[in-house]
């Protein structure tokens, strides 16, 4: 028959520090632990909640199979690129990001000018279909390009969704049987 004991066991350091800091860890709740509650600010159960999401929405970004470039509203130049366009266009993540969008030779004909970008930031939404691309080995491929303008904090910035509709665009041959 076990007893029960009146004396506490006092907590053993952990490899992090001691092991209500661990227990924070484990649970995620360290920034609960160290807060200041007379300070404003959000839950950190908002903060993991927030954490999750931007997870899940880079992850959908780079796992997607269609290209998309982000582009900073203001200057036009790309921020980042999904993995999906750098392969469709064989340019490296270096190449495209800090460029203004109408200095690459790819997307030249899509916004060949800076008044074609203002009309963009004007309307907030674009879209052209079966627009030639060219890739870094040469090759034209068609595109569909849908760009739209949307707050990010305290700036503008523009998704382009590049879809590669090369296969759709070709003439369909007529089975004879």
């Amino acid at each position: 028959m076990k007893t029960q004991t009146s004396e506490k066991q006092e907590p053993q350091p952990g490899p992090v520090g001691d092991s209500n800091q661990n227990a924070a860890l484990v649970s995620g709740d360290l920034r609960k632990k160290n807060r200041n509650p007379d300070e404003p600010g959000p839950e950190p159960s908002s903060d993991r909640g927030l954490q999750a999401s931007e997870l899940s929405y880079r992850r959908l970004f780079e796992s997607a199979r269609d290209g998309i470039l982000i582009l900073e509203a203001d200057s036009g130049r790309i921020s980042d690129v999904n993995p999906f366009l750098i392969e469709m266009l064989g340019f490296s993540h270096a190449e495209l990001v800090g460029t203004p969008i109408w200095e690459l030779g790819p997307f030249k004909d899509i916004i060949s000018n800076v008044v074609k970008f203002k009309l963009l930031q004007r309307q907030g939404y674009v879209r052209y279909e079966n627009l030639p691309l060219e890739t870094s080995d040469g090759r034209k491929i068609a595109v569909e390009f849908v760009s739209n303008v949307y707050r990010a904090g305290d700036r503008n910035v523009i998704q382009c969704n590049i879809r590669d509709i090369t296969e759709r665009t070709k003439p369909r041959r007529k089975d004879r049987g």
